[in-house]
């Protein structure tokens, strides 16, 4: 009985942290987002293909393949990530290089391949900390956490989001929705491993801050 009660006082606290980071405006339905997404995206790649902007092309294929990531669409996105990877191998885009390969992550988590997601955050995160892009190794970050959580690698997990607390406090000015993910993704593999106090704290952490993000963006 109390293991049932446990679980479902997390449950509640789990969708309240997950409601605390939609935008205000998220609640009103607006269909065919993905869609407009698509059409815009697609629009701008062929206007910078005929401008021969090689490169803002290939960055809207990233885009165009997050948009498929969202919709589960992998084949379409790892089509898009190929384009990119291969111009950025052959100009020696390091800055690309690592969004496709952060994209590429997220295409194997989405294909339950954990192992070869893995791989593909850690790369994006070597070269995000290189360029000193701190907020997109710290999301790459709780990426990779997920991902070790997913593996059963609790240990890793927290290692990382260790590395990425480490990171978050060179940020100035600091960025509070990204404290509020590194805190989630510690709730989540604390409750992983049954720990249930250490989850809570960190829920309770995480929920605090995105209600702080998200009245901040209401205002």
């Amino acid at each position: 009985m109390l293991k049932r009660f446990t679980i479902t006082v997390f449950i509640s606290l789990r969708l309240m942290v997950a409601m605390a980071q939609v935008p205000a405006t998220a609640y009103s339905p607006m269909p065919g987002n993905a869609d407009a997404a698509l059409l815009f995206y697609i629009k701008g790649k062929n206007i910078y293909l005929e401008n021969k902007n090689e490169a803002a092309s290939a960055y809207t294929d990233i885009a165009l393949a997050k948009v498929f990531i969202g919709q589960f669409k992998i084949d379409s996105a790892l089509t898009y990530l190929l384009r990119a990877d291969s111009l950025s191998t052959v100009t020696g885009n390091i800055s690309m290089q690592a969004d496709v390969n952060w994209m590429k992550g997220l295409v194997f988590k989405n294909k339950q391949d954990y192992s070869t997601a893995a791989g593909y955050f850690k790369k994006a995160m070597a070269a995000f900390y290189q360029q000193n892009n701190f907020s997109k190794y710290i999301s790459a970050g709780c990426n990779l956490s997920m991902a070790y959580r997913l593996m059963d690698q609790n240990d890793s997990s927290l290692r990382i989001l260790a590395q990425c607390l480490s990171v978050f406090n060179k940020q100035s000015p600091p960025d509070s929705l990204l404290y509020a993910n590194i805190r989630e993704n510690y709730a989540d593999t604390y409750l992983e491993m049954g720990n249930y106090a250490m989850a809570l704290h960190y829920f309770t952490e995480a929920l605090a801050q995105f209600k702080k993000q998200k009245s901040t963006v209401d205002i």
